[in-house]
């Protein structure tokens, strides 16, 4: 699906609900280059573990749900399937990042953000809009990036626990230090809830009992400076959820879900003006559901990039190249069940004056489609220092799923479509 985007904005300086006092915050997701959040030409949302905490949300998707422009849908309690849109774009529209990787489902096309608990996060960056010509595929309605714990906000010890009702349990610890030229920091956390019946009596596979949810999850870092301007690092999360669901008054359905990421880079300033990012690593979904329905869905993506940021002028100039595999596992039959993306993007953005610019262009070569360029400009102008004039344009497109294309439904309310391209508007069609 292609769609392009224009608009025009007129910004006060109104910070959002979440980031107050965060006009200076140094941002990335917006332009994959690190700048204040006052110059960048997307409208960045900030959430900060104090936010977080101050807020008395319980679950990612509820902490999101504060933020304008975003809308979610809940199945139930904790561990229960969640959706968020952005800008009225369907929850598929999203892409999600931790720690820079993908995590979800090339299957599905979504993220299980019920999955991700929220004692592993010490940031989040939400940026709505159109930014495939920065991610690629999925990158429709915005993307959201969760950045984990690091040393560098984590006490160098802490513990926590809390209890409340439907017996919910939570226990978290993480420890975090510098020692000579490295730093590293480790985070658990175990939440546990006996929930409530999360279907009506009288609903399509009501079970009058307690759904439940419990997550045992981790998160750390490590980074080891060679010297002021260059920087070996090592970064890794996994999140393991079980929950109870309806499906069969007679079963006890219970989905099990892990989601992790991990990765390696290297952080190097070559010349004054020339710095270079190489990382890879692996993101990973695995959903096991029992019940009447049972079922196996996994997909493991391994991510591979190279960027490279030159200063120009009174900018900045972004080159690089990523390189993806989506590989899915699956007790259902697909016709294939690998595809691979070679991407290459660029772009310049800068400030001078009272002006600010960006411009963005890339190209995702699949081996299943076939090659698609998406691009993004968006120019800036201030007039006085409480005002700032907008204005930006940009392509996005979303990769059919493994499931569009290839799954075939028991039960007959849809079909595959293998020829299925991304251009507008594709969906499933009735059998």
């Amino acid at each position: 699906m292609r769609k392009p985007f224009v608009a025009l904005l007129v910004a006060l300086a109104a910070p959002s609900t979440f980031a107050q006092g965060q006009e200076d915050a140094v941002v990335v997701t917006a332009s994959r280059l690190p700048q204040p959040r006052s110059q960048t030409l997307q409208p960045v949302a900030i959430i900060t573990s104090e936010d977080i905490a101050r807020a008395g949300q319980q679950t990612l998707v509820e902490v999101l749900q504060a933020l304008g422009g975003v809308e979610i849908a809940s199945n139930g309690g904790a561990g229960q399937p969640s959706s968020v849109f952005i800008r009225g774009a369907n929850s598929g529209h999203t892409l999600v990042l931790v720690d820079g990787m993908r995590i979800g489902s090339a299957t599905a096309g979504t993220t299980a953000l019920e999955n991700i608990p929220l004692n592993q996060i010490e940031r989040i960056e939400v940026v709505p809009g159109e930014l495939s010509s920065l991610y690629g595929s999925d990158a429709v309605g915005g993307v959201i990036q969760i950045f984990t714990k690091s040393s560098r906000y984590v006490p160098s010890v802490n513990v926590a626990a809390g209890g409340g009702t439907y017996g919910t349990s939570s226990v978290t610890a993480g420890v975090g230090r510098a020692i000579g030229d490295a730093d590293f920091s480790l985070n658990i956390g175990y939440f546990g809830s006996d929930g409530f019946d999360a279907t009506k009596p009288g609903a399509f596979g009501h079970d009058p009992d307690k759904d439940g949810y419990r997550n045992q999850n981790f998160s750390g870092r490590l980074a080891y400076h060679l010297d002021a301007r260059n920087e070996l690092g090592l970064t890794v999360f996994q999140s393991d959820g079980h929950t109870h669901f309806d499906n069969d008054p007679t079963t006890d359905a219970v989905n099990h879900q892990t989601l992790s990421a991990f990765s390696v880079y290297s952080s190097n300033q070559i010349t004054d003006i020339w710095k270079s990012l190489l990382r890879a690593g692996q993101g990973q979904d695995k959903s096991t559901t029992t019940g009447v329905f049972p079922s196996v869905f996994g997909t493991r993506q391994p991510q591979y990039t190279w960027q490279n940021d030159i200063k120009l002028g009174p900018g900045t100039a972004i080159a690089g190249a990523e390189y993806l595999v989506q590989d899915v596992t699956s007790d259902s039959t697909f016709a294939q069940n690998q595809r691979t993306i070679k991407s290459v993007f660029g772009g310049y953005l800068g400030t001078y004056e009272k002006h600010d610019w960006q411009a963005n262009i890339r190209n995702d070569d699949n081996s299943q489609f076939g090659s698609h360029t998406t691009g993004l400009f968006g120019y800036a102008y201030r007039p006085t220092d409480e005002l700032r004039l907008r204005v930006g344009a940009g392509t996005a497109f979303k990769a059919p799923t493994f499931d569009d294309l290839y799954l075939i439904d028991p039960a007959g309310f849809f079909f595959p479509i293998p020829n299925l391209s991304p251009k507008p508007p594709n969906t499933r069609r009735p059998a």
